[in-house]
C-alpha cells in the first residue's frame, strides 16, 4: 500500500489515544496541525508509546497542512471556528475530508457538505474507526465509509 499523508486538525488539547492507535496501525504519514510546542511534545510522547507503522510530523498552518495531505481528518468539529474552515476550503478541493466525532449529535456540528462543497465529506464516529474499519477506506476509496461498514 502506498503511504498516504493525512492532515489532522483538532480543537482539543489532547488527541484521543483511540484515534492515534487507529491511524498508527497503518503505514501513513500523519501531519498534525499544531503550533503549540507543549502540545507537540505531549502528542509525540503519546505516539511513541504506541507500536505503530505510521510517521508523525507537525505543521502550524491549517492551509499548508491540508494542501500537503491526501486526506483531511477534522476531529471533534463542533469546536472549529468558521475561520479554520475558510482557510482550508480552497486546498480541500477534490480531497476526502473525514469528519470524526466522539459522542456528538449531528446537530452539534457544522454542515461540512455545504462548507466544503468540492470535497468528499464523510461523517463518522470514532468508535466506527476504532473497529479497524479504516483499512476498508484505503482499499475502497470510491465508497463512503458508512457503506463499507454496512450502515447503509
Amino acid at each position: 500500500m502506498l503511504t498516504k499523508t493525512i492532515a489532522i486538525l483538532t480543537g482539543q488539547e489532547e488527541c484521543p489515544l483511540e484515534l492515534l492507535k487507529v491511524l498508527g496501525e497503518q503505514k501513513l504519514q500523519l501531519l498534525f496541525v499544531c503550533s503549540d510546542q507543549q502540545r507537540k511534545l505531549r502528542l509525540t510522547k503519546q505516539f511513541e508509546e504506541l507500536d505503530t507503522q505510521a510517521e508523525l510530523d507537525f505543521i502550524s498552518c491549517e492551509k499548508e497542512g491540508c494542501w500537503e495531505a491526501d486526506v483531511i481528518i477534522l476531529y471533534q468539529p463542533a469546536e472549529f471556528s468558521s475561520e479554520i474552515i475558510e482557510r482550508i476550503r480552497e486546498v480541500a478541493t477534490q480531497k476526502t475530508v473525514l469528519v470524526v466525532s466522539q459522542g456528538q449529535s449531528k446537530k452539534d456540528t457544522h454542515n461540512f457538505e455545504a462548507l466544503l462543497p468540492h470535497s468528499k465529506v464523510i461523517a463518522i464516529e470514532l468508535a466506527e474507526l476504532s473497529d479497524g474499519n479504516i483499512n476498508s477506506y484505503f482499499e475502497l476509496t470510491e465508497h463512503r465509509i458508512s457503506e463499507i461498514l454496512g450502515h447503509q
